[in-house]
């Protein structure tokens, strides 16, 4: 691959990553709060919120060490990997903040007691909905542990 050319594959690299990890860090922090409001948050919802924080440091991590390799220094069969999995983590995060968002509108809302609150995240965030959310990160944590582990080679 010339040089000009790896250079835009890897512009798209490290774009794909920004976005991705500005979905996961926003949801990440409207879910930690929402954690906060409630004190008696499920557990289900604090691991979701462990694992996103373990996705959200993969991300930022991956995106360290390409920034230091650079374009040449990333192989094509890697880049290849990521485009196969960016888009469904894309997906999947985007799917996520569309949920977290009605949380967050629930935070905003003025004098909402915590009991009504709590009713109203389990018909948002039911119980099959964090664990459908909690798979989906888990394969997803998967594959950037891959890459990351590629990256350090």
């Amino acid at each position: 691959m010339d040089p000009a050319s790896a250079g835009v594959v890897f512009v798209g690299f490290a774009a794909s990553l920004a976005t991705l990890s500005a979905v996961v860090v926003n949801s990440s922090k409207t879910l930690y709060n929402f954690r906060h409001k409630l004190q008696n948050t499920r557990d289900d919802v604090k691991r979701l919120l462990n694992q996103f924080e373990i996705f959200e440091g993969l991300l930022e991590e991956i995106q360290r060490i390409a920034q230091q390799l650079g374009s040449p220094g990333i192989p094509r069969g890697l880049q290849n990997l990521w485009e196969g999995s960016s888009a469904q983590m894309q997906e999947d995060m985007e799917r996520f903040e569309d949920v977290v968002t009605r949380f967050d509108r629930l935070l905003q809302a003025p004098s909402i007691s915590s009991k009504k609150l709590r009713l109203r995240m389990r018909h948002i965030f039911d119980e099959d909905t964090v664990a459908a959310f909690q798979r989906q990160i888990s394969a997803h944590t998967e594959t950037l542990t891959l890459i990351q582990a590629l990256l350090q080679e």
